[in-house]
């Protein structure tokens, strides 16, 4: 039987709980309005977009992998803590016929933010290398990966001279490089298929802006207008309307917004801006130039009318279709995605009080360990860096 939670809003003093009920009511009203200009704006565009009825049902050999860390570390007096998992299973048709699940952790990194990135980076090379290491043995006909190829490279470069206490990687910087050098070796396979479950790019708006005009742009995500648009069992590639990477249109379209520039016809001069963008972080970040990777293709997917469509990536010249008709009769109608990537995603899911069970395990085998007798030094390195509440990360 399930529980039945109290609105937390109804826990907090009454003044606040008004003030919060007011300002829901305000919201309200505000999103109504939204909700009807949006309406109305997609209406405009909707004969830009076509999408492609998906053809048949296939069945093989899928590998799909995913990793899970929290949301936070464990902040102790001593250190902060922050674990990680990846898993990943193979499916024969409909039917799992390998699971395989690694996990780790990382300590002793003075900077907060740091850590973060270290932890994320370990979670896609864990992930990626079991991925690598399956498709090896088990040759599937497709891969998918949870994320873009390169999600992890987000503020890498503060990492890079980091030094680890670590068997296989003396510095961030190692680490980065085999994560990066995996991931390459499995897009050239040429069945790697990345599911973007928190599509959050606006390349349509971007092409909207630089070819109509600031006035024709909607306003949201893609997948919001591409919700909808696309009927169920249909597919969408950004390469029937763009003319470039919809990274860099999306790119192109945030630094207008930041300049607060109305533009009335295109502007090479901020693509080619969006393009410099682009390639400093994969330069920085991943110390690569960004030509140097092999080109890639994103796609929206839509089975279901009761989900959202997702987006993918692939590599050029991928048999787009061929990938998604493995799931035409192989997804979970509830989330819209592959059955797959959401069995892998509640494996390897870590729960709430994760990393603080884990820290406090770490603290119990010191204080059980016979050889060390300073107990009171153990209490004053795990205790939390804010008395006032126990976490539960």
């Amino acid at each position: 039987m399930n529980e039945i939670k109290e609105n937390p809003l109804l826990m907090l003093p009454r003044p606040l709980v008004e003030a919060l009920f007011i300002s829901a009511n305000h919201e309200a009203e505000r999103v109504k309005k939204r909700i009807i200009y949006l309406e109305k704006k997609l209406k405009d565009i909707q004969g830009l977009i076509k999408p492609i009825k998906i053809q048949g049902t296939r069945q093989g050999r899928v590998l799909v992998a995913d990793g899970s860390r929290p949301k936070g570390a464990s902040e102790r007096m001593g250190s902060d803590f922050s674990i990680y998992a990846a898993g990943c299973m193979i499916f024969d048709g409909k039917e799992a016929i390998v699971e395989d699940y690694k996990g780790g952790s990382i300590s002793g990194v003075e900077d907060l933010r740091c850590l973060s990135i270290l932890d994320r980076v370990l979670m896609a090379y864990t992930e990626r290398k079991l991925a690598l290491e399956a498709f090896m043995k088990y040759k599937p006909d497709l891969i998918i990966l949870d994320g873009p190829f390169f999600y992890f490279r987000g503020k890498c470069r503060l990492i890079h001279d980091i030094t680890l206490e670590s068997e296989y990687f003396k510095k961030g910087l190692d680490i980065v490089n085999e994560t990066k050098d995996i991931t390459l070796k499995l897009m050239k396979t040429g069945r790697a298929m990345c599911i973007i479950k928190r599509s959050v790019i606006r390349a349509i708006d971007g092409w909207l802006l630089f070819n109509k005009g600031e006035d024709s742009c909607i306003g949201v995500r893609d997948k919001y207008i591409l919700s909808k648009i696309m009927p169920s069992n249909t597919f969408w590639g950004y390469k029937a309307l763009l003319d470039n990477d919809p990274v860099i249109y999306s790119i192109a379209y945030r630094l207008a917004q930041i300049q607060n520039r109305t533009l009335k016809k295109a502007s090479k001069e901020l693509i080619d801006k969006a393009i410099e963008y682009r390639d400093q972080e994969y330069r920085k970040n991943l110390k690569i130039e960004f030509k140097e990777l092999p080109k890639t293709e994103r796609y929206y997917v839509r089975y279901s009318n009761s989900a959202p469509p997702f987006e993918i990536e692939v590599v050029e010249g991928s048999n787009v279709e061929t990938f998604i008709e493995y799931f035409t009769d192989f997804y979970n109608p509830a989330t819209g995605l592959p059955y797959p990537i959401d069995l892998i995603d509640q494996n390897v899911r870590l729960p709430e009080g994760t990393t603080t069970a884990f820290t406090e395990e770490v603290e119990a085998m010191l204080i059980k360990d016979k050889l060390f007798t300073n107990k009171v030094a153990v209490s004053d390195y795990f205790k939390y860096l804010n008395p006032q509440k126990k976490e539960l990360v």
